[in-house]
C-alpha cells in the first residue's frame, strides 16, 4: 500500500444521475417512466459530496414515487425481465428473479439476513396477492432499500494499520462503476468483485481500461466536466435583446450544447490537458458562425471548424462560456477572472464582504467609455482593492471579447486594451496580453496541471477541496509526466491508494 489514504464517507448516497443510470440497467428492455428527484445541492462544487447529501422528505417521497412507476412499468412487461415463459410465471422462477435482481441492485451477493428478508417478504405478499402483484411490491422496496440508495463501504482491516481498510472487491467494482458509468456494475465487474479478483492492480487497471472504453462513460466524463466547469451558467445566459438582437432562448441553448461538445472533443480525441486552452476548434452551425466572426452556410447541424488562431483559443474563447461569464447588458471582468482562478488554477480569490454591491459599474463620465476602465475606476477604491486587483488582472485580459463572446478590436472608441496579470497562481504567474497568452499560460503550468487533477480526485472520491491536499494530489500529477492526459489521470486516479483504501474514523 502507497499512497495518502484519505477519510471518505462509508454510507453515501447515489447521485440523481446514478440512481437513473442504475434503474437503466437493472431493467434492460424496460421502457422506465419519467423519474423526478429533487435538484443537485449547490453548496458544493460535485453533487456526489456526501456532505451535502442528507436526505429530505422530498427525496424521501420521490423514491417512493419513482419506486412505484418503475415498479409498475416492469409488471406490465414481466416477459421482458422473468428467466421463464410468461405462462409459466411461478414463485420459483419469480424468487429467482427478484434474488438476483437484488444482488445487482445491492452491488453485493446477498448476504444470508438479506436473502431471509426476501424471503419473508414474499410469501407475506403471497398470502395475499397473485405472483405479479407481488414482484412489483418486491421491487418497490428493492428500489427504496438502503443498500440500493446508499453506497456502503466497510472494507476489511488492513493488518499493520489498523486506522486503514481495504475496499471489498465488491466495493471495488462499485467505485469503479459509479466513476466510469454512474450505474452499478455489469456481469463482468460482478464476477471480478465476488471473487476479489479486482483486488489484484493488473485485474483493476484492466476493468478500468474496459469500462472507459465502454460509450457510457461518455455521459459521467461529460457530468463531471459540467458541474467543475460551471457549464450549468450556460442554461440561464440571459442578454438583452435591444443591446444583442440575434439572442434568443435557441442561442443560448445551442451555445451550451457547443460547449459541452467541445470539451467532450479534448476529452475522448484530443485527451491532453495542454488542448482544453489551446485547442483551434469549436463546434459552429449557422447560428453560431456570426458569433465566431464567421460566414453562415454550414446548416443547422452543429460542426467541428476551426476558429481563427489569433483570436480564439480553447476553452476559455468558447462563445457560450464567455456569454454566461457575463451580464446582460455587458461582458464581467470579475466573473471571468474569477473562473479562471477558482476552477483551471485552484487559487480561488476571497469571498467578497456580506455587504458589498454586486451591481457592475456604470459610464459616469465620458472619459470612461470601455469597460476596463469603468472597472479599475470602480475596483481602485476602498477595501476591494486588493482582491479586484487579483480577479480584475485576469479578466481584463477577456477585453476583446463583448458579452455575447464576439471579437472586438475597439469599445467606446478606443482600442481594446487586453493586457493582464496573473498573481498568486504559482508558476503560472506573470503578465499576458489577451486570452491567447493567457490560455498557453494556464496550459504550460504545473499549476494547472495540480488543478484538473485535484477535481477529478475531487469528484473520484466524493470528497471536498479541503480534502483533496497537496500531498493527496501531486504524486498522481507527479505520474501522469510532462503531457498530461485525461485518460491516464483516471487509470491512476484507480490505481491510488486512496481510491482503494480509505480511512477507519474512531
Amino acid at each position: 500500500m502507497n499512497g495518502q489514504i484519505v477519510v471518505t464517507p462509508q454510507v453515501v448516497r447515489v447521485t440523481s444521475l446514478a440512481y437513473t443510470n442504475s434503474v437503466r440497467d437493472l431493467f434492460p428492455g424496460i421502457t422506465i417512466p419519467a423519474l423526478t428527484l429533487p435538484s443537485a445541492p449547490t453548496s458544493v462544487v460535485y453533487d456526489n459530496n456526501a456532505v451535502a447529501q442528507a436526505p429530505t422528505a422530498t427525496l424521501i417521497q420521490a423514491y417512493q414515487a419513482n419506486g412505484q412507476a418503475i415498479a409498475n412499468a416492469v409488471v406490465a412487461k414481466l416477459a421482458a425481465v422473468l428467466p421463464c415463459s410468461a405462462s409459466a410465471v411461478d414463485d420459483a422462477c419469480a424468487t429467482t428473479y427478484l434474488t438476483d435482481l437484488s444482488s445487482r441492485a445491492y452491488r453485493h451477493p446477498l448476504q444470508d439476513d438479506e436473502r431471509a428478508r426476501l424471503g419473508t417478504a414474499w410469501q407475506s405478499l403471497r398470502a395475499a396477492n397473485d405472483v405479479p402483484t407481488s414482484i412489483g411490491a418486491v421491487i418497490e422496496g428493492i428500489l427504496q432499500a438502503p443498500a440500493f440508495l446508499y453506497q456502503i463501504e466497510e472494507g476489511t482491516p488492513v493488518e499493520d494499520n489498523p486506522n486503514v481498510a481495504r475496499l471489498t472487491g465488491n466495493e471495488l467494482a462499485t467505485r469503479l462503476a459509479t466513476l466510469f458509468w454512474a450505474s452499478i456494475p455489469d456481469a463482468t465487474l460482478r464476477a471480478v468483485g465476488d471473487d476479489d479478483r479486482i483486488l489484484d492492480p493488473d485485474e483493476l487497471d484492466a476493468q478500468a481500461r474496459r469500462i472507459l472504453d465502454d460509450p457510457r462513460a461518455h455521459e459521467s466524463v461529460a457530468h463531471m466536466q459540467y458541474q467543475w466547469l460551471r457549464f450549468n451558467l450556460l442554461e440561464k445566459i440571459k442578454k438583452d435583446t435591444t443591446l444583442f438582437p440575434t439572442w434568443s432562448d435557441t442561442t443560448a441553448a445551442t451555445m451550451r450544447e457547443a460547449t459541452v461538445r467541445f470539451t467532450d472533443h479534448v476529452f475522448w480525441e484530443e485527451g491532453n490537458f495542454a488542448a482544453l486552452f489551446t485547442d483551434s476548434h469549436a463546434f459552429v452551425n449557422d447560428l453560431l458562425a456570426p458569433y465566431y466572426g464567421l460566414n453562415a452556410g454550414g446548416g443547422s447541424a452543429l460542426t467541428m471548424t476551426t476558429v481563427p488562431s489569433s483570436q480564439r483559443s480553447g476553452l476559455l474563447t468558447q462563445v457560450g462560456l464567455l456569454s454566461a461569464f457575463g451580464h446582460e447588458t455587458m461582458e464581467s471582468p470579475v466573473l471571468r477572472g474569477v473562473f479562471v482562478l477558482d476552477r483551471l488554477l485552484c487559487s480561488p480569490p476571497p469571498p467578497p464582504p456580506p455587504d458589498v454591491k454586486n451591481t457592475p459599474p456604470a459610464a459616469t463620465n465620458v472619459e470612461t467609455t470601455t469597460t476596463r476602465e469603468r472597472f479599475q475606476a470602480h475596483h481602485e477604491q476602498g477595501s476591494c482593492a486588493g482582491c479586484h486587483k487579483l480577479i480584475d488582472g485576469v479578466g481584463f485580459g477577456f477585453e476583446h471579447f463583448d458579452a455575447v463572446g464576439k471579437w472586438r478590436d475597439s469599445e467606446g472608441g478606443k482600442p481594446v486594451d487586453a493586457t493582464g496579470m496573473l498573481i498568486g497562481t504559482g508558476d503560472a504567474d506573470g503578465a499576458f496580453v489577451g486570452v491567447g497568452e493567457l490560455s498557453v499560460k494556464i496550459a504550460n503550468s504545473q499549476r494547472s496541471s495540480f488543478c484538473i487533477t485535484r477535481n477529478w480526485m475531487q469528484y473520484a472520491l466524493g470528497i471536498d477541496a479541503s480534502a483533496a491536499t497537496e500531498d493527496l494530489v501531486k504524486p498522481l500529477q507527479a505520474d501522469l509526466g510532462p503531457t498530461p492526459a485525461f485518460r491516464n489521470l483516471l487509470l491512476s486516479i484507480v490505481k491510488s491508494s486512496a481510491f482503494r483504501f480509505r480511512t477507519v474514523t474512531p
